[in-house]
């Protein structure tokens, strides 16, 4: 496979599969939680100056501090931030951004290709680290995703001409990056999450074969590798209030009892195989037609339909969709005010 087709197909991947960017205060699971609301407004703010712009990554910390990453043809217009107005940084980090992940005002973001971690210390971005593996001339980092400001993770592969990709895990400790000691994997890793429940990894990934991409989940413990699901239909780790849910195709499942099991089967809807939630009474699902579904505990019912949605962002009573038809765009919504 060229590595032009391996960067289209990371690009690719990760839109397709990417899973909620959330607010970063936990929401706990309650039982008897009411049915989630479903009367939003809904506003479209367009991106100035976007053009050969394609952002895929989306954070924010509130209304007010939101801020979106992606490719572009010039460096100063991959990463995008809105504080009232969207508007581009004048930094030149890299052309290649494709996931971010906050804490407050400690934001990092990751290159793929490139293997470069970018922080934000509430002022500038600075380069923080490189992953580089001898005998290998790419580092693809596509997924970064953290529970508090120390404890951070990164996940993507290392790519040699000569004999392909090796998946790649790593971890912020102590202020230093590093790598975990993982078995040798001829995958590239394209999610990472963390259980609260198990305290285990879970990734999604793909391998590449000369009959196509085979998608897989894996459960880690930073030392071994437990294979969920190796297949053909697309897949994605989700995180919600610290608990664990793997889509494939159209059916979500948990991992319990050494299985996984199946929580909710939306083959019917025909969902894409994601989840952006709040709690499992108030999540959002995106068909493979590009509608924004909402599942109330109840059932699952179109809200809006953009062309495209690349990564969503919840807060308490907005939902900001990010989307690309031409140039990039943003979907906010928001909850009516409730009459007393």
């Amino acid at each position: 496979m060229s590595i032009s087709k391996i960067m289209l197909f990371s690009l690719i991947s990760i839109l397709s599969l990417l899973s909620v960017t959330c607010k970063n205060e936990v929401i706990s699971v309650e039982e008897n939680l009411e049915p989630g609301r479903r009367d939003y407004e809904w506003t479209v703010d367009t991106l100035n100056n976007a053009s050969f712009t394609y952002l895929i990554g989306l954070w924010g910390s509130d209304n007010t501090n939101i801020w979106a990453v992606g490719h572009s043809d010039e460096t100063i217009k991959s990463i995008w931030h809105y504080n009232g107005t969207w508007i581009h940084t004048n930094q030149r980090l890299s052309s290649n951004l494709i996931s971010i992940w906050g804490y407050n005002n400690s934001i990092w973001t990751c290159d793929s290709p490139g293997g470069n971690i970018f922080k934000y210390d509430g002022t500038t971005w600075k380069s923080i680290v490189n992953f580089n593996k001898n005998n290998y001339e790419l580092t693809y980092l596509n997924s970064i995703w953290g529970k508090s400001e120390s404890e951070i993770y990164i996940a993507g592969s290392f790519y040699s001409y000569s004999t392909g990709t090796t998946a790649l895990l790593g971890y912020f400790d102590d202020a230093i990056w590093k790598l975990y000691d993982l078995p040798e994997l001829n995958v590239s890793f394209l999610q990472v999450r963390k259980s609260k429940q198990n305290n285990l990894f879970y990734l999604a990934g793909v391998e590449f074969t000369n009959n196509g991409e085979i998608y897989k989940i894996f459960s880690s413990d930073g030392s071994t590798l437990n294979e969920l699901y190796s297949g053909v239909e697309v897949c994605s780790v989700n995180e919600m209030n610290g608990i664990i849910y793997i889509c494939v195709g159209s059916k979500i499942y948990k991992h319990q009892n050494n299985n996984l099991e199946i929580w909710e089967d939306f083959s019917a809807q025909n969902n894409a195989g994601r989840l952006y939630g709040r709690n499992e009474k108030d999540f959002f699902t995106v068909s493979k037609n590009w509608e924004l579904m909402h599942y109330n505990g109840n059932d699952l019912k179109v809200l809006y339909k953009p062309t495209t949605i690349f990564d969503v962002l919840l807060f308490e009573k907005d939902i900001y969709l990010l989307c690309h038809e031409n140039t990039p765009f943003i979907v906010h919504g928001k909850l009516k005010e409730e009459q007393e």
